[in-house]
């Protein structure tokens, strides 16, 4: 978990500075291979793992400001994804094209009322389109839904949440920047990892295959 990595860097960290801090130990006498930099004392392991830890936080960082990575800021899922297709593509995709990258049997829904019927198996969801404003945005609301997953004891927990699409154009010509939120999707809840992943794959590998490609990856029933 989380709270156990958190509790084992934090008891490395208290074994590094007391040894750090011991003035019973002469630093520079002792030392210890390093698969990188050969024999090195204890001193300059020290510095090895303060420059080792730096090196991972800014690997961390960059990651987290790649576009694909979740924007959990909000406290619900987000991410973002730079397709090579116009505006107007990209909205016929999320509005009328719907069953070639998420779910075959997806309804259109493409003015404000419209209603969204999506189906696979035992999992149904339902969404009454909150707001249209062609080639700019459109929001989603569930207002019905089972997830039928065995190991998901919560089956409705989408009911209520919002899906946010924002569209604009992209910083290459005839490309688009897509901002993808669904508010209510948030860490706590049973589905989230669950919901997290499926989010992932339908939007940067099915949406982005379809709308780059001409071929998404529709889930058939």
């Amino acid at each position: 978990s989380t709270q156990s990595l958190l509790q084992r860097l934090e008891s490395g960290r208290q074994i590094t500075h007391q040894l750090l801090d011991s003035s019973a130990l002469n630093h520079r006498a002792h030392t210890w291979r390093n698969p990188l930099f050969g024999e090195i004392d204890i001193y300059q392991w020290i510095l090895f793992v303060g420059a080792h830890c730096e090196r991972h936080f800014l690997q961390c960082q960059e990651i987290m400001q790649h576009q694909h990575f979740p924007q959990t800021q909000k406290n619900h899922y987000a991410t973002k994804l730079d397709i090579a297709a116009s505006p107007a593509t990209v909205y016929s995709a999320l509005s009328k094209e719907i069953d070639q990258w998420w779910i075959d049997t997806a309804t259109e829904a493409v003015q404000k009322g419209d209603t969204l019927h999506l189906a696979y198996h035992g999992t149904h969801k339902e969404f009454v389109v909150e707001q249209s404003i062609t080639n700019k945005q459109l929001v989603w609301k569930c207002i019905d839904v089972y997830i039928d997953v065995p190991e998901l004891k919560e089956k409705t927990e989408w009911l209520g949440t919002k899906i946010i699409w924002n569209i604009e154009p992209g910083p290459q010509a005839n490309s688009t920047l897509i901002t993808f939120e669904h508010e209510g999707l948030q860490p706590q809840l049973e589905c989230y990892e669950l919901c997290q992943k499926t989010w992932a794959f339908f939007l940067h590998e099915s949406l982005t295959a379809y709308l780059n490609h001409g071929t998404g990856k529709p889930l058939n029933n």
